[in-house]
């Protein structure tokens, strides 16, 4: 399926913005922090720092990032963290670690901006994220 072109350029900037997040002055050592953490193991940790990247991108929006993006930007993040954490030389991770993270992910991104929690009959609270003990989650 083809994006079409006002789709493709909110994503190229939604990304851009993203990724400028990781390396700001303020993110960078959260990330760090979070992407550190060896006693989570590492799917959990690409995917955890991405979402919050994602949550901090969707409040500068204005909540405003059209729900057919949110998956492909998030999973685009999810490729820059784990090419952040590989060149930072914080971890190296492999095909099926971005495998996992990306499932992780992209079950939070869904119940989380994309409504997947509103399909069930009765009202439940949301399902926690998996725990996070530091990085970009603590400072969101």
């Amino acid at each position: 399926m083809e994006m079409n072109t006002k789709d493709v350029e909110i994503f190229q900037r939604v990304v851009l913005a993203g990724m400028k997040l990781m390396f700001s002055e303020q993110t960078f050592p959260m990330l760090k922090n979070g992407l550190t953490k060896e006693s989570v193991p590492l799917p959990q940790r690409l995917a955890m720092e991405t979402a919050g990247i994602f949550k901090m991108l969707m409040e500068k929006s204005g909540k405003k990032i059209p729900t057919q993006l949110i998956a492909p930007v998030g999973l685009m993040l999810l490729m820059e963290m784990g090419k952040f954490a590989a060149d930072a030389g914080i971890a190296k991770p492999n095909e099926q670690d971005i495998q996992q993270a990306s499932t992780i992910l992209l079950k939070h991104l869904h119940t989380t901006y994309a409504g997947g929690g509103q399909q069930q009959q009765q009202p439940q609270p949301p399902a926690p994220a998996p725990a996070q003990p530091a990085g970009i989650m603590q400072g969101v």
